[in-house]
């Protein structure tokens, strides 16, 4: 015996935003309904749902579980105690999957021979329903989330389907006897359909409102009589929400999403909002018809998203001046110009290696976002909405933080074609973007409430940023091995803009080179071909930036981030510092490591052919460039800076987190530095039982190309020990050190 197809009718109700709204009509078409055939079992999975354009179609699962109610001879009181007189609140689970399919009746037999059963069954099944077939309890939730555009699979969980026969069951224990249920739904399904004409619109959550705080759409306690489908509404809300997992890019192709909701609300008006870019915006409003909303239907309204105002004024992050890096203290709106590389100066040295300091991006996109991370589980959180990015035709990008301030780091990048996606970006074998050109790219540093101006260090007149570039947070009253180390700030390749992550922690695994996990901050990128995916011993990777996966899921220890290794940039050792330049700007995301190569230029990310590094991050005149990574009006401290600065903090005391110094109020980290060969933290565990560092890069480039001036606090050997013991409170000693520049360390800005 088949069943038939269960059928959920279109109701269709339209509206334009900013356009005159159709007429509902309220002409309903029959009512769909399903018949199953019950023979004798069966996890809660859900019946599925396709939408096929004027229907929804309810399918059967295997395994799907009914909830069944049984009273011989039809009669509900007075009805014996034996096993075979009445059970209630039975489970019975479906043995195929399709529009037809068998339920089968557990080990027990239910009938005398010649006697009916009045039975009752709902789906889906719920142990706590009860025990009355006429108050089957049930609930429809006010929030649910949709994994992606047109994705009907939600509505599984949530359907309530309802049916009631009299019939002869089972009268022999080798005799089986076929009954037909039909099967009708008691509840109805919302469709809201989007589309837009602007290409850089996300939508992210729907919500739909009564006017009316007493209507019920969502249910928090309810029951349905299964005699008859009618509902029972105890309590619940005026709204449903709809989160979409991933946020549906809007188009001229709408974008579906499903609710279900309790049918009636005859004459009543709702509204339904969007999230869109960040922003909720009210689409429209609507009337129930007077006949109400039937169920078993599928009600359907239609949008289009216009240009959303959002109500506020953009900040202009680069109002005193374009940089590499925007600092953002507190929740709001925020805008940059993107037509300028850097701060636009290119001293003479650079010119051949600069080339044109105008460019024309077409689309823009964050490229990875991190967070501090607070305990042992890895936090997912983005300081900037990442569907609010935009690139506007005045070639400002544009982009709107959470309402609650998300302290971290993100990088924006700007390509040079249009529609640029999360989605369309394709990588090759190496992780590199290979169907579109990355222009340039922003640091966007958010730490709340800070002004460099106000807290910073002053060292024989030179005015120090209190904490690292980056660093969401000074370091000051921290505790514990996680909270410190978001004092850290940045870690940056010499002469590079852009920044990669700090360590996370100082406990004995996380930062430390033998680790076989991560070896950063954990940080998200949403392109989707960036994202390296899978399961460490330890965390869960997936949509992670960095890392090098192997054996399966595990992360290679000797491979701790995106690597490229100098001579696979060019091995010609003629190659000249605008290729390794061009790439390192192509792909901000790639840690140029070098182990000694084959042609000379010993652990260096650049080229000894031309002089042209010496100027990187400024000239002999301290004239800040294109590159250096600092705000605008900050930058690169000199060798000679640096050198005051240390010698002005060297009466520094150790924290008592002894993961730092402290300076008349200000605090100084302990940060070691990114191995050249590998990206890899060299030695930053805890407790130490050698010398821990305190470093920050210098504007000024040693006497060979390979080396570059680093600033550097350290304590004594084994401090930890000499700490608790009382022994050690100051730095053991201060002073500049010639380092590798495709090492990594954080960097210090001065005030221009």
């Amino acid at each position: 015996m088949n069943m038939k197809k269960s059928l959920i009718y279109i109701l269709a109700l339209s509206a334009i935003v900013g356009c005159q709204k159709s007429e509902v009509s309220e002409q309903i078409p029959a009512e769909g309904e399903s018949s199953a055939v019950i023979v004798g079992s069966f996890p809660e999975t859900k019946t599925s749902f396709v939408d096929e354009g004027n229907v929804m179609k309810t399918e059967w699962v295997k395994d799907d579980a009914l909830g069944v109610y049984w009273y011989k001879g039809g009669s509900i009181e007075g009805v014996g105690t034996g096993v075979v007189d009445k059970q209630l609140n039975d489970r019975i689970t479906a043995k195929e999957s399709g529009s037809a399919t068998i339920f089968n009746i557990g080990n027990y037999y239910l009938a005398e021979a010649g006697k009916n059963y009045l039975t009752y069954a709902y789906y889906p099944y719920n142990a706590s329903a009860g025990k009355d077939p006429f108050a089957v309890k049930f609930v429809v939730p006010s929030s649910v989330v949709q994994t992606s555009a047109g994705d009907a699979s939600h509505l599984n969980a949530t359907d309530l389907l309802y049916s009631s026969v009299m019939a002869k069951w089972i009268f022999k224990n080798d005799e089986t006897k076929n009954v037909k249920m039909t099967f009708n739904h008691a509840l109805s399904v919302l469709n809201i359909a989007l589309t837009s004409a602007q290409s850089n619109y996300s939508v992210s959550d729907i919500r739909v409102r009564f006017e009316d705080e007493s209507e019920i759409f969502s249910v928090t306690e309810g029951s349905v009589n299964l005699s008859d489908g009618s509902l029972t509404l105890t309590s619940g809300t005026p709204e449903i929400f709809l989160h979409f997992n991933e946020a549906a890019k809007l188009s001229a192709t709408p974008v579906n999403a499903y609710m279900t909701i309790t049918p009636g609300h005859a004459g009543k008006t709702f509204s339904v909002y969007a999230t869109v870019n960040g922003i909720e915006t009210k689409l429209g409003s609507k009337k129930v018809p007077a006949s109400g909303l039937p169920a078993g239907v599928k009600a359907a309204l239609s949008f289009e998203v216009g240009e959303i105002s959002t109500g506020h004024e953009y900040t202009d992050l680069s109002a005193n001046g374009t940089a590499n890096c925007y600092l953002v203290t507190s929740p709001g709106f925020y805008k940059f110009k993107a037509d300028v590389k850097g701060n636009g100066v290119v001293p003479s040295q650079l010119e051949l290696v600069a080339g044109e300091t105008a460019i024309a991006p077409k689309s823009a996109l964050v490229l990875w976002y991190n967070t501090l991370q607070k305990s042992n589980n890895w936090v997912d959180e983005s300081p900037v909405y990442l569907s609010s990015v935009s690139l506007d035709s005045d070639g400002y990008v544009r982009f709107y933080t959470p309402d609650v301030f998300v302290p971290g780091n993100v990088v924006i990048a700007a390509f040079a074609e249009e529609g640029v996606t999360y989605e369309s970006i394709t990588v090759d074998e190496n992780k590199c973007i290979n169907n579109a050109t990355l222009l340039w790219s922003w640091n966007i540093w958010a730490a709340e409430g800070y002004d460099p101006a106000a807290t910073a260090i002053i060292a024989d007149g030179n005015v120090f940023m209190d904490r690292n570039l980056g660093a969401p947070i000074s370091g000051l009253g921290t505790t514990g091995s996680y909270e410190p180390a978001g004092a850290v700030g940045n870690y940056y390749q010499w002469g590079r803009k852009d920044p990669f992550p700090s360590v996370s922690d100082y406990t004995s695994y996380l930062p430390c080179q033998n680790s076989n996990i991560l070896f950063g901050t954990p940080t998200y990128t949403p392109i989707k071909a960036l994202q390296i995916n899978g399961q460490s011993s330890k965390k869960n990777l997936d949509g992670q930036m960095f890392g090098y996966r192997t054996n399966g899921a595990n992360l290679d220890s000797n491979n701790a981030w995106n690597l490229i290794a100098r001579d696979d940039i060019s091995s010609d050792k003629t190659t000249k510092n605008g290729v390794y330049v061009s790439y390192a700007t192509e792909h901000p995301y790639k840690y140029v490591i070098n182990k000694g190569n084959s042609f000379g230029g010993w652990f260096t990310w650049i080229s000894d052919v031309d002089a042209s590094y010496k100027s990187f991050w400024g000239d002999a005149e301290h004239q800040k460039t294109l590159f250096d990574p600092c705000p605008a009006g900050w930058r690169v401290s000199s060798k000679d800076e640096a050198e005051k600065f240390l010698s002005v903090v060297l009466n520094s005391t150790l924290s008592a987190n002894k993961v730092g110094y402290e300076y008349q109020g200000h605090y100084i980290p302990l940060t070691s530095l990114r191995k050249h060969e590998n990206g890899l933290v060299d030695n930053l565990c805890l407790p130490a039982q050698t010398s821990l560092e305190s470093n920050f890069w210098t504007s000024t480039p040693g006497n060979y190309y390979s080396y570059t001036y680093m600033a550097s606090l350290k304590t004594p050997t084994k401090y930890f020990e000499k700490y608790d013991k009382g022994e050690t409170k100051s730095p053991e000693k201060y002073g500049l050190d010639a380092r590798y520049n495709a090492s990594s360390c954080p960097v210090r800005c001065v005030k221009e």
